[in-house]
């Protein structure tokens, strides 16, 4: 029943948030936000600092990667549902967004995800999930080749981004892979059967509408929310 009812307003949270367009990243605001979290120190490549929050006290971490043009607080009411639900969530901000040090022009989404992802390690997290939506999607399944990573889900993630073609080595990706996409998304669908086609045992659920990211979230709340929260506990 908590968990219909979270997934509830996470829907009516993101429905008010999609219908505002994506979030501006000239900075995150935080201070208006009710609960954003508490920040969390990462650094990446190149000696880098990325704006990041956390919530939650659990053992297993989830690294959430955003979208573009969104920033992390297209994440924030997913990452407080997850602290309700035991787990700690991280939510960050990819370089050249919000904060985070560096250029737009020069991202390197596999990167900082792989950097989250070892400041979760040093903070002492015990198994790590990624979830990316469109670009944050492709960072997250081409940093999955790994055995720090426990599993990865994608919402709309392109196969290929800025060079970066996951769908050549997603047989690489070592834990579960979750991949969601609209139908009428572009060619969201057929990237997510592309980067499947290398991983026999990848579960994929394709959605009706034209949603992209973290905006599925506005249509399928409740259904993405249930999947992902399985796949969480199941892995």
């Amino acid at each position: 029943m908590r968990r219909r009812i979270a997934a509830a307003l996470l829907c009516a949270a993101l429905c008010l948030s999609a219908c505002g367009g994506d979030a501006i990243n000239e900075g995150t605001g935080t201070d208006t936000i009710p609960d954003p979290g508490r920040d969390f120190a990462i650094t990446a490549g190149q000696g880098l600092n990325l704006e990041a929050r956390a919530w939650g006290t659990g053992s297993t971490y989830v690294v959430l990667a955003h979208m573009r043009p969104a920033d992390m607080t297209s994440w924030f009411d997913f990452a407080r549902l997850l602290a309700d639900e035991g787990y700690t969530a991280i939510a960050f901000n990819f370089r050249g967004y919000g904060k985070s040090d560096g250029d737009q022009g020069e991202l390197r989404v596999a990167d900082d995800v792989r950097s989250v992802v070892n400041a979760a390690v040093a903070d002492n997290a015990t198994k790590i999930f990624v979830i990316g939506a469109s670009m944050g999607g492709t960072g997250a399944v081409a940093a999955a080749a790994s055995d720090l990573i426990a599993g990865t889900v994608t919402l709309s993630a392109p196969a290929v981004f800025e060079e970066l073609d996951v769908a050549r080595f997603s047989h690489l990706v070592v834990g579960p892979l979750l991949l969601i996409a609209a139908d009428e998304d572009g060619e969201a669908a057929n990237d997510a059967l592309a980067i499947a086609s290398g991983k026999p045992d990848a579960e994929l659920l394709v959605l009706p509408g034209a949603q992209h990211g973290t905006n599925l979230f506005a249509e399928h709340g409740p259904e993405i929310t249930a999947r992902i929260l399985d796949f969480l506990a199941a892995n």
